[in-house]
């Protein structure tokens, strides 16, 4: 079940991306197979577009809901179905409303956030095993449908469920929308990463000390082994790429490849 939670979120675009026709027929379908799954009630004719569109428009409205991709909604009414949720929330025989479809996913949405705090190291596994030899080249709208989802994701959450930034970084970095004034910039935000990466609380106890050893080893001989010096780049660009979130918001930004020339 959670992998699959994790391929509908990863195999699809979220709802707030598809046009207003695309999020209209995709809707339609996902709920008239919630009619069938469920027993509820939908109108004809001249209502069920009013219907439809009623609940498009109450989905969209949501910050949350509007970042869930059709297959995450669709599989939500399932597990609902299924008893996963804490309770069960049945409409057999009344008409397909914002409510009942709120109930739904607002407990999807809860179990889905508990999922990913309790298993983040799990799920970071799953969405990026180590690479195989076979290398998939991403399109540049590629890379603005993820950048822009995870600007998203920062503004309601912060960056805890943010991952793979690296090549996200390096692709700003070479459009330019990220551009480091000198190298004291870049030091400081190293600076700011080893303070983060010293202080990390982890899960595992031996994972623990050996930080906390390798750390108070770095202080007293101010040498950084390579390996360590690897990951204190990867948490510095993870450092100016959120930075460059922040100026984003502060500066009311919100389509960053829309609104702002590069």
């Amino acid at each position: 079940m959670e992998l699959q939670i994790l391929r509908n979120e990863q195999n699809a675009v979220p709802l707030s991306f598809l046009s207003d026709d695309e999020q209209y027929n995709q809707l339609l379908d996902v709920l008239t197979e919630i009619k069938i799954l469920t027993g509820a009630l939908m109108y004809s004719g001249a209502e069920l577009l009013v219907q439809t569109e009623v609940l498009k428009r109450f989905l969209v409205s949501h910050p949350e809901v509007r970042l869930l991709t059709m297959n995450e909604i669709r599989h939500a009414f399932y597990l609902n179905n299924f008893g996963e949720y804490e309770k069960i929330y049945r409409h057999y025989n009344r008409e397909l409303n914002a409510e009942f479809m709120g109930d739904v996913l607002l407990a999807y949405l809860s179990m889905k956030h508990r999922f990913k705090v309790r298993a983040g190291a799990d799920i970071r596994a799953l969405l990026y095993p180590k690479p195989k030899p076979t290398k998939v080249l991403l399109s540049d709208g590629d890379y603005y449908a993820m950048i822009q989802n995870d600007f998203e994701q920062y503004k309601l959450s912060g960056d805890y469920l943010i991952f793979n930034t690296k090549s996200k970084y390096l692709f700003l970095r070479k459009k330019g929308l990220i551009q480091l004034t000198s190298k004291a910039s870049w030091e400081r935000n190293y600076l700011l990463a080893i303070q983060l990466r010293a202080n990390e609380n982890l899960s595992n106890n031996v994972a623990q000390k050996e930080r906390t050893f390798l750390y108070n080893k770095i202080f007293e001989t101010n040498f950084i082994p390579r390996a360590e010096h690897r990951q204190l780049i990867a948490q510095t660009r993870r450092i100016i790429y959120f930075k460059f979130f922040d100026l984003l918001r502060n500066t009311a930004i919100h389509r960053i490849f829309e609104e702002v020339e590069f």
